[in-house]
């Protein structure tokens, strides 16, 4: 008796998800039913997840055709990786950047993603393993920072040995000169109301 009961129990388990699952594929397929503007035509979304997905295995096709890729693992490691890590940046990081991102932006970044995302996620994975690289990488990015920061103070220097020679030359043009200007501006006011006040006498 007791196992018809949990018998029962599963099998009515098993209906309410089965009923959950086609409520959520009926919920699923209507938005993707749903109509969207690219290139002034009217296409359903349906197509462009489709294009997505494509494009994310075009992307992890051609990263497997670099030199780096070629030299590590077997082919269908590399692919794998390079398909779920171009899934995993269109589909979750891109639009946990951006809200509300175009159709046209998540095909470019499904491609892209596998393309440059993988070789990237092997290469950081390299770097994390390789205690002589990393310690190389943070040599290059000091020695790097050092010549940008001398590059930096050697510009600032420059320009402003120019900006403080303009600003003692103005400071100098406002206390001397043009005093000296107001000075011959008034005096040749004055001339010239003298000189009309004689030719009115």
């Amino acid at each position: 008796m007791p196992q018809n009961i949990a018998a029962f129990q599963t099998a009515k388990l098993l209906t309410l998800s089965a009923a959950g699952t086609a409520a959520s594929a009926a919920s699923i397929s209507a938005q993707l039913g749903q109509t969207h503007n690219f290139l002034y035509l009217q296409l359903p979304l349906w197509l462009f997840l489709i294009a997505m997905i494509i494009l994310t295995f075009a992307g992890a096709f051609l990263s497997l055709t670099t030199d780096y890729m070629r030299a590590r693992g077997t082919f269908l490691s590399k692919f794998t990786t390079a398909v779920i890590v171009a899934l995993f940046i269109s589909f979750v990081v891109l639009p946990t950047i951006i809200t509300e991102p175009s159709v046209g932006l998540m095909m470019i970044t499904a491609f892209f993603g596998g393309l440059s995302g993988t070789i990237l996620t092997y290469v950081f994975m390299r770097l994390l393993n390789n205690k002589e690289l990393q310690d190389a990488v943070i040599d290059l990015i000091v020695n790097r920072a050092i010549k940008f920061a001398a590059v930096v103070i050697d510009l600032v220097t420059d320009h402003a040995a120019k900006l403080l020679s303009v600003v003692l030359a103005g400071i100098v043009a406002s206390f001397v000169i043009l005093p000296n200007l107001n000075t011959d501006i008034s005096a040749s006011a004055q001339n010239a109301v003298e000189v009309s006040n004689d030719e009115l006498v």
